[in-house]
């Protein structure tokens, strides 16, 4: 068998396909997305950085001034002069010397009338009285003015029950809550008499054990006693004796 040899021309070199031994030029990679985000991140924190450096400026107010010193007042300086002496002064002599005259304690004129005393301020005087005019200056035992003469104690005429008329003193009425329950005392009423000898006021000053013939007691007396010969003003006192009947 014969074998023949075929001629394979070359392929001509391509535009594109740089010559042999020719630099070869390489393009950039493209940025990936994470570099993006991160370059825009940065610029955002760039601008709200700046963005509040700015605001800082224009909102705060400046610094205020260092406030004022006064100046100082002048000094003024008075020279007194002093004449030193060697002699001595005698202590008796400037004890024996007349006291300041004093206007509270000078004595009155013999034709005016004479000053009310008045005690000096003291931890005895409570308070003091005011006294229009002038007035002399004594010990708190013998001060005349601002004393309290103590009120007089009203005498209280006690009445006997039963001496009195029955239209004038009628008699309580026995509670049946208190008969029930055996209930007995004394109850002690003091009133007072207005015009005529009505009863205008009257209160229980020495009670009972028992609340029943303490406002029975009261209420008589209150409302139905009455007597002409009673001085109004006066002052009564009457105890009325609750007692069941034995039988």
């Amino acid at each position: 068998m014969t074998v023949k040899e075929v001629v394979v021309p070359a392929a001509s070199p391509s535009p594109d396909t740089p010559a042999e031994g020719a630099p070869v030029l390489r393009s950039a990679p493209e940025p990936t997305f994470l570099q993006v985000f991160t370059l825009v991140l940065w610029m955002t924190c760039l601008m709200v950085g700046l963005l509040g450096l700015w605001l800082q400026g224009r909102l705060m107010p400046g610094k205020p001034p260092p406030p004022k010193v006064p100046e100082p007042l002048p000094v003024q300086a008075e020279v007194i002069e002093v004449a030193m002496t060697n002699e001595r002064v005698n202590p008796a002599a400037a004890d024996s010397l007349p006291p300041p005259p004093d206007a509270t304690s000078e004595p009155p004129p013999p034709d005016a009338p004479p000053l009310p005393a008045v005690a000096a301020p003291g931890p005895a005087i409570a308070f003091a009285v005011p006294i229009e005019g002038p007035v002399r200056i004594v010990s708190a035992a013998r001060a005349t003015a601002g004393r309290v003469l103590p009120a007089p104690t009203p005498t209280v005429e006690r009445l006997v029950y039963g001496q009195g008329t029955t239209a004038a003193q009628p008699q309580p009425v026995y509670p049946d809550d208190a008969k029930f329950a055996h209930q007995e005392g004394v109850v002690g009423i003091q009133f007072t008499v207005s015009a005529g000898g009505r009863v205008n006021d009257a209160r229980v000053v020495e009670p009972s054990p028992f609340p029943l013939l303490n406002q029975s007691a009261l209420r008589t007396v209150r409302d139905e006693w009455v007597d002409s010969r009673w001085v109004p003003g006066r002052i009564y006192l009457i105890s009325i004796r609750f007692q069941i009947n034995q039988l």
